[in-house]
């Protein structure tokens, strides 16, 4: 099983997909990493779009509650899932994400790593319509801007470290929502007023719906002696047994 989790920042992807891996014994691919940690090389040296950098930097799919914890970002051998949060990498995001020829080799990278792993929640901005296509169901979660800066904040309130910059939907976003609401396995939801729990439970209702279609409305049989809309029936014929059976017991 394969799913993709889509929708502007802080509007709850990763808390749904690490729910869900949980629960259904799958892993995470959270891809915002992975333009992150390129990000992070790109601070410390020049780093060309293309496949090489990824000869030194891997990023490998958690599975929720593993022990023990693997890292999910490693650079020159060097766990940097942490670092990946600062002003200075949030900035430099922006500009990998508006290169072609970086999202094109971050693309493919993904690619790659979920050939390894037929049971993963993909997590992102995109992933229904590049690397997650095919995906056995897509959500798309959205809630109002003022919201979803709370939780970033409230997210990071112990990490002042961290960067809590959260901005309004992109166009990517919007085409990404449309995309899902016209998918028959797709599932668009708002979390605004929706607690983590209930935004799990509706998703997972959605997925027993997928694999378990209702089963259509039986169709209606005539029985003999009922009247139907042609007109009225002829009276049924007595069960020549049965009056057989009640004369033997007769005295």
């Amino acid at each position: 099983m394969r799913i993709s989790v889509d929708g502007p920042s802080a509007s709850g992807k990763t808390t749904l997909a690490v729910a869900l891996a949980s629960r259904l014994g799958m892993r995470v691919l959270d891809t915002g990493l992975t333009y992150r940690a390129v990000a992070f090389a790109a601070l410390r040296g020049p780093v060309p779009p293309g496949g090489r950098l990824f000869t030194v930097l891997r990023h490998e799919p958690v599975a929720p509650g593993a022990r023990p914890a693997l890292p999910a970002i490693v650079y020159h051998g060097e766990d940097i899932t942490d670092a990946l949060w600062s002003a200075e990498v949030e900035e430099q995001l922006r500009l990998v994400a508006a290169e072609p020829a970086w999202r094109r080799a971050i693309t493919e990278q993904h690619r790659m790593i979920m050939s390894d792993h037929p049971r993963v929640v993909a997590v992102g901005r995109d992933c229904a319509t590049t690397i997650m296509a095919d995906a056995d169901c897509h959500v798309f979660l959205t809630a109002a801007e003022a919201v979803r800066r709370h939780r970033r904040y409230a997210q990071f309130r112990l990490r002042p470290d961290r960067a809590v910059t959260v901005g309004p939907a992109t166009g990517l976003d919007d085409v990404t929502r449309e995309h899902i609401g016209h998918q028959p396995h797709g599932l668009v939801l708002d979390t605004t007023f929706l607690p983590p729990s209930a935004t799990v439970r509706a998703v997972l209702h959605h997925l027993g719906d997928l694999q378990c279609p209702p089963k259509p409305p039986p169709t209606p049989t005539s029985r003999p002696g009922s009247r139907s809309s042609s007109g009225p029936s002829s009276p049924a014929s007595p069960d020549p047994s049965s009056a057989t059976a009640t004369a033997r017991t007769r005295p």
